[in-house]
């Protein structure tokens, strides 16, 4: 009876470090996509990834169905690894392509471009412009043309998953207001509004500038870095504002010796 169960303990023993033995084979799986992923091994949900992030797996060896996934349903990997005791196999999930579809309901062209890409794209009013651009977080600048350049109306951020279609309208009103600033002050003067760099104009220059309609704030600095003038400015549609940077006196510095007087 004593030898069946030393028998038994053996064959036991045996069965555990074979099942042991079958797991010490490895996934890992890097995520190079900015969104979390789930990851799914035979069928059976394993783990989440996190945007940018990595994660290593034990598995049995042999065939391993590795199938990685957004929430939303969206694949983004799709492999069968095959693995012998003691390997490890490296994944990657690329980040992928979405496409944005612009639709211009405005009755101007409308200029659409991104910081994160080198698209740039026209779109003719009633128009839809289509874009194929790396998926995940971006950020869209809609501008019109006008006879002072191109003026932005909307920077937008847009999110696009992978493998799928995002229709963005855009409607803007195209009628713009015009700002005349004149530059009275004898240095010359770098023009800003809202932080946007618009022209330099010199001293006795008048400056025409075709701007979105609303409250913007205007700051004119010299060029040795002195605020010239900065406020807020409400501008009309189809109307001009004016504002002038008044003169203002140069300071004279004078060299006095002791017991001289200045008249």
């Amino acid at each position: 009876m004593k030898a069946l169960f030393t028998c038994f303990v053996a064959i036991v023993g045996l069965f555990l470090s074979g099942s042991a033995y079958a797991q010490n084979a490895r996934i890992i799986i890097e995520n190079a996509f900015e969104a979390p992923v789930d990851v799914f091994l035979d069928g059976s949900r394993e783990g989440t990834i996190r945007g940018d992030g990595e994660k290593t797996f034990a598995v049995r060896a042999g065939f391993t169905n590795v199938l990685v996934k957004r929430p939303n349903g969206t694949t983004l990997l799709k492999e069968m690894v095959r693995l012998s005791p003691g390997d490890a196999t490296y994944l990657k999930v690329k980040q992928g392509k979405g496409t944005i579809l612009v639709n211009n309901r405005g009755d101007e062209p409308l200029f659409i471009s991104s910081r994160e890409t080198e698209i740039d794209l026209w779109i003719l009013p009633g128009e839809t412009g289509r874009l194929s651009l790396p998926a995940g977080e971006l950020r869209l600048t809609a501008s019109i043309w006008s006879w002072s350049g191109m003026q932005v109306m909307e920077s937008r951020t847009v999110w696009v998953e992978p493998h799928s279609e995002r229709l963005v309208s855009l409607n803007f009103d195209a009628h713009l207001a015009t700002l005349l600033l004149r530059n009275d002050d004898y240095r010359d003067v770098r023009v800003y509004v809202d932080g946007r760099f618009l022209s330099t104009l010199r001293s006795n220059q008048t400056g025409n500038f075709d701007i979105k309609p609303g409250t913007v704030h205007v700051r004119a600095v010299s060029v040795d870095g002195r605020v010239v003038y900065e406020n807020s400015v409400t501008l009309r549609r189809d109307a001009e504002t004016r504002l002038v940077l008044h003169r203002t006196v140069p300071v004279r510095h004078v060299h006095v010796r002791p017991g001289y007087a200045v008249r």
